[in-house]
Formats: structure tokens, sequence, C-alpha cells
């Protein structure tokens, strides 16, 4: 563990702490681990990571750097290993020491993790994506470096869409979007965003009708059985259920 805390030490110096911070735990919290693209698409909807690369200028377009992720990837050699999931090749820790490192490392407090869950549930629920811009505040170095009057800005990331099915141009159906089934629940459930859990998941007919579709009815379960698991007010739970199942009769 001591080797391992002194590992991620080196090459945060090297390559920043909150770039290497945020990129690790986003996939120390990923379910099945996260793709290069998923990857750098949730670092650049990340305005903390993007604060501090981009201090002293403002970018035309604001999304990470993809070389910046690739020099951090070389500093960790073997570590990091790359496997199949929903489809996608996806990087996870090769080791389950090296998760339990970046846990502790990087989930020190519950706030923290709530963030990274949160965050990565938002990249699937596909708030950002297609071109809708991100609000961000433009940083003191900025607004005094480019003389800037205005505190807030908006950039589009240029992240996808993350709908449920993906079409081709005839309007047939091309591919269910299996990532999106796999990671969102999960996220949503210790993120301890409920109320999105039930609305875009638990009781949203079209997801389960897509999911079902594209996935064995247990995976389905899973969710409800997640979700049971996770949540500690039994009481606000049947009275939210009860909520959804008579608004959606």
């Amino acid at each position: 563990m001591d080797s391992i805390m002194l590992l991620f030490e080196r090459v945060e110096k090297q390559h920043g702490r909150i770039l290497v911070f945020h990129a690790l735990a986003y996939i120390t919290a990923a379910k099945s681990g996260l793709s290069e693209s998923e990857l750098e698409d949730l670092i650049s909807l990340d305005d903390k990571v993007l604060d501090d690369v981009y201090q002293y200028h403002l970018p035309p377009v604001r999304r990470i750097p993809p070389l910046l992720w690739t020099r951090i990837r070389n500093d960790l050699p073997n570590y990091l290993s790359e496997r199949e999931a929903d489809g996608v090749s996806v990087m996870n820790w090769y080791h389950r020491q090296f998760r339990d490192a970046a846990r502790e490392r990087y989930f020190k407090n519950m706030n923290m993790a709530m963030y990274f869950h949160s965050s990565i549930a938002d990249y699937y629920l596909g708030i950002w994506g297609g071109g809708n811009p991100k609000p961000f505040k433009y940083t003191e170095i900025q607004r005094h470096r480019f003389n800037l009057t205005d505190k807030e800005g908006s950039a589009d990331r240029k992240v996808p869409v993350q709908p449920l099915v993906f079409y081709s141009k005839d309007g047939k159906v091309s591919r269910y979007n299996l990532r999106k089934f796999g990671e969102m629940p999960y996220h949503m459930v210790r993120a301890r965003r409920f109320e999105d859990l039930y609305k875009h998941v638990l009781f949203n007919y079209k997801w389960l009708h897509a999911k079902l579709c594209s996935c064995p009815l247990q995976a389905v379960l899973s969710d409800f059985e997640d979700a049971c698991s996770n949540i500690e007010d039994r009481e606000a739970t049947s009275f939210c259920f009860d909520c959804y199942k008579e608004h959606n009769q």
C-alpha cells in the first residue's frame, strides 16, 4: 500500500495533482472501468480540472488536451489493464490493491466519492451532450489577465449525446447504449440521487423496455436490488415508489 501511495504521489507531482487525482478517481469510481474517450469526456466536463489546466489562458475549445492523459498513463505501465465491458474496451486497475489504494487516497470522505459518482451519472444522462454548452466560472487569474468583465461563461465540451437507443439513417435500431445501461444506475445510487434513479431508471418505461430488449432480465432486476440495498430510509422509499407508480399508471 505504501509503495502504491508513493507511486501516486510521484505521478501527481509530475503531471499535476488535481488532474491525476480526478482522472484516477473516475477510473476507480466506475463500475466496470472507463474507455479512454469516456475518461477524456469526464475530465473535459470537470471544471475543477480545467480551471487548473487552463489557469493562464483561455482555450478555443474547453476540453482537456488528449496528450495529458496519455502522459499519465505512460507513467502507470502495467498498473492499468484493458478489457471489454458492454462491447467497449475499458481501462481498470490491474490489481485490487491499486483500487483499494486509490479509494483510500481519493475517496477520503463521502462527499468526494459522491462528487465523482454524480459526475459520471450526469455524463451518462447526457445533460451536456450533443452541443449543449456547460456553464463555468472564470478564474480570478483569467479575469485579470484577459480583462474579462463577465464572471461566468459557457462552452460546448464536445461530448456525445447518450440516448437509450442509437438509430441508423433509415430509422432502424442500430445498437443499444449498453454503457449507459451498465453504469448510470450504479452511479445514481452511490451519489444518493434516488429521485433521478426513480425518474430515469426504475420507473421509466422507455428505459425498462430498451434495457429488456438488450440485456438479460437479471440485469434489470439488479438495478432494483442495488437500490433497495443502498436506500436507508425504507419508509421514504416506499412512498416514492408508490408516487411514481401512481404517476406512471
